[in-house]
């Protein structure tokens, strides 16, 4: 019995060993993709339409005000305004854009206060009820987590005036806003989710729409349904693309990377909040999250390292770190921002990212907003 058990310990190491090696292929392509990523198309132009940004608010941030800021200290040529809303009167966000709103001398900057429900995805709730506030033609929307450079809707827009495109995204890097788990969770962000999703598009196999940014013409919007559509849906960013896509139009990720605020304030507000993510890539894409497992080739090789005989693990563990340990350089490079700490503790983050991936087999509901949502085959949610 101790000898079978020992031959099955040391497949399965052996079998984990190969794993990290392919993850070790994988995280030097991803490094390679990160060189190019952000080679920005010069834009020469005349004419501008005008925009409305809409921001669906939720709750007080410790850095609301900055993010919204960051969206009105644009160059933009032509008229745009800012739409947020909220549900709850009494919601904090509020006071915060009142007070934008009040030092505001170029750009029109309205709140919404509108409480009715319209299904149970809130931010969706939100977004129909600003809907018939909106002046433009062409919406930008986007989490108000979000904080974006100079230039930002000049791409946003000149993307998405192509002929063949139907909505314009954008990747996000992590910044922590309120200490230490916030920290880690931005540090997930940089390290895991923007290469994956960098590298799923230079190869083609990702159709990213994100709620970093979704900028739409109203024509599309009312094609597909408008929000209303999906009022029931977690992943709606997601499907919106899927219904732009459906309309034989693309959907274009610009080479623009937004800045991402990460809150989290305990190690079980970060659990809830990368399980409920890694949920919403699990029914959205079920083989490639299963694939995705070789994206963690340093604990596969730390499973590998003790179930099998040192010699032949050491190299491939070494190989593991130092791989991660290359592609996060280069993410910091990308992001511009140094964060040394952050890459030393990354073998630490990438034990807790694969922990969190193989919890995520074993859930069929979530933590958002502080209710807890029933996960349906068919991408669907409702209210336990």
């Amino acid at each position: 019995m101790i000898t079978i058990l020992h031959v099955l310990l040391t497949i399965i190491g052996s079998l984990a060993l190969l794993m990290a090696l392919a993850g070790v292929g994988y995280t030097i392509l991803a490094a390679i993709v990160v060189l190019w990523w952000q080679q920005k198309e010069v834009i020469k132009r005349k004419a501008w339409p005008s925009v409305s940004l809409v921001k669906p608010l939720h709750g007080d941030e410790p850095a609301l005000t900055e993010n919204l800021l960051t969206f009105l200290k644009q160059d933009y040529p032509a008229e745009y305004e800012m739409l947020c809303g909220i549900q709850n009167p009494d919601d904090p966000a509020g006071e915060t854009v009142r007070e934008i709103a009040s030092t505001s001398n170029q750009t029109a900057v309205r709140l919404i206060v509108d409480s009715k429900s319209h299904g149970t995805n809130a931010k969706i709730s939100n977004l129909i009820n600003i809907t018939a506030h909106i002046g433009h033609d062409i919406l930008i929307i986007s989490d108000s987590d979000m904080s974006v450079p100079e230039g930002y809707i000049r791409q946003v827009v000149h993307a998405l005036e192509k002929k063949d495109v139907g909505a314009v995204t954008c990747l996000y890097h992590g910044r922590g806003d309120n200490g230490y788990w916030s920290r880690l969770s931005a540090a997930n962000i940089d390290y895991n989710f923007l290469p994956s999703v960098m590298v799923g598009v230079a190869l083609r196999k990702a159709n990213p729409c994100m709620g970093s940014t979704i900028a739409i013409k109203r024509e599309t919007l009312e094609a597909i349904g408008g929000f209303n559509s999906l009022a029931n849906i977690l992943a709606d960013d997601y499907v919106l693309g899927a219904k732009v896509r459906a309309l034989g139009l693309r959907v274009e990720v610009i080479p623009v990377i937004l800045t991402h605020s990460c809150t989290e304030t305990s190690f079980s507000s970060l659990v809830r909040h990368e399980l409920r993510w890694s949920a919403t890539i699990r029914d959205i894409n079920p083989v490639g999250f299963f694939g995705s497992a070789v994206t963690y080739p340093v604990p596969l090789a730390f499973i590998g390292l003790m179930l099998t005989n040192g010699w032949v693990s050491w190299p491939v563990f070494c190989l593991a770190l130092a791989s991660r340990w290359l592609l996060g350089w280069r993410i910091n490079r990308v992001t511009g921002v140094s964060r040394m700490d952050a890459l030393l503790q990354l073998p630490f983050r990438d034990l807790l990212s694969f922990g969190i991936f193989l919890s995520t087999f074993f859930i069929s509901s979530v933590d958002w907003q502080g209710m807890e949502l029933t996960l349906h085959s068919d991408g669907r949610i409702s209210r336990k």
